[in-house]
């Protein structure tokens, strides 16, 4: 007579030699209760064997293992014993930290219940990351036409998002933060954070954050009404007093554009000259009106890049007394840094005229 499950030898009314019978049940539950073996790869019985020493026997065994393919070894009170597995065994193998079951005459690995509480794949999950992954990449391979990463927020006030941290401390989130709209933001501390763009979740519309510092920078819609207009960087200012020019050894610059038309941040009036902001292509248009004094004169026209001439010129002779109008374009790369004014170069006096003469520029 024996046990149903674990075969043990049951004592018989009378029988002799009892002590035998239950101590082999009980070296027979020591090694199957909490069943733990060494490795699932011997195929011989190891050469020096300490008691209690347990393996799941590999195929093709030898020696002593001959003919256990699969079965439990135990090594206990100086000899091996095996045993055969039943449905629904489970045995944790040391060497590859796997927990098995004996299923369908093998032993597979044992599945992870249907909704496990926590899971960590080559890390430890917790209460706050219940799914934690250690790994250099992970791949969700789809099935069918495609495939969807779905992450749901129960109500609108929540955060659905995906959040990349620098050792722990975030540094840029990118999705549902706090309502429907989709939000990207950053941080350099992982504290405070700076929104680079929103969309509208109804009207598709982005708000862009900012403005453009650079060629390459992003122009907003209000960057562009509060300080482009039609153009990029425009300025156009009018002279507001009569500037008086003696005759001239060389490029003077004409001051007194005080008068803005289109007034801008990198234009300075004190100093009537226009400083690129950024690198670029610039164009730069100047009407000059002037009155010749007493002698003939032949005035010259120019933009002066960083205090010299450059780009086209515009030369014109009047007698003296007269009145001329001189019209300017030309077009120049920058720096940003590099600063540009309107210049003028006269053989004799002349009086360059307020209410008329302009400076106007923008990047192409």
């Amino acid at each position: 007579m024996s046990t149903p499950n674990l075969k043990l030898n049951l004592l018989a009314a009378g029988q002799a030699q009892k002590h035998v019978t239950l101590n082999d049940a009980l070296l027979a539950i020591d090694a199957l209760a909490q069943l733990s073996v060494i490795n699932r790869t011997q195929t011989a019985p190891p050469a020096s064997p300490t008691g209690g020493a347990a393996y799941i026997i590999a195929v093709n065994p030898t020696d002593a293992f001959t003919n256990h393919t699969n079965d439990i070894a135990v090594f206990a009170a100086g000899e091996w014993t095996f045993y055969q597995p039943a449905t629904g065994w489970l045995c944790y193998v040391e060497a590859e930290a796997l927990l098995l079951v004996w299923s369908a005459g093998q032993w597979v690995p044992a599945s992870l219940p249907n909704s496990p509480l926590l899971l960590g794949i080559n890390a430890s999950a917790t209460t706050a990351n219940r799914l934690t992954v250690n790994s250099p990449a992970s791949l969700f391979e789809a099935t069918g036409s495609g495939h969807q990463l779905k992450i749901n927020k129960a109500a609108t006030a929540n955060t659905a998002s995906v959040l990349y941290q620098t050792a722990y401390s975030g540094r840029a989130e990118i999705g549902l933060t706090g309502d429907d709209k989709l939000h990207c933001k950053v941080s350099a501390n992982g504290t405070t954070w700076k929104e680079a763009l929103i969309i509208d979740q109804t009207s598709g519309l982005a708000t862009v954050f900012g403005a453009p510092t650079a060629a390459n920078g992003i122009a907003t819609k209000a960057y562009a009404d509060a300080a482009v207009g039609s153009f990029a960087i425009p300025f156009d200012y009018q002279l507001a007093a009569n500037q008086s020019i003696s005759t001239l050894s060389a490029w003077t610059p004409i001051v007194n554009l005080t008068t803005a038309r289109i007034a801008s941040a990198n234009f300075s009036t004190s100093q009537s000259r226009f400083t690129a902001p950024a690198a670029g292509t610039y164009a730069f248009l100047a009407q000059v009106v002037h009155t010749a004094g007493a002698a003939p004169t032949t005035v010259t026209i120019a933009v002066l890049k960083n205090g010299n001439a450059a780009g086209n010129w515009v030369s014109q002779s009047i007698a003296a007394g007269a009145q001329g109008n001189a019209s300017l374009s030309t077009i120049l790369s920058l720096v940003a840094g590099d600063t540009v004014a309107l210049g003028i170069y006269a053989q004799a006096a002349t009086t360059v005229n307020f209410g008329f003469t302009s400076f106007f520029g923008y990047r192409l």
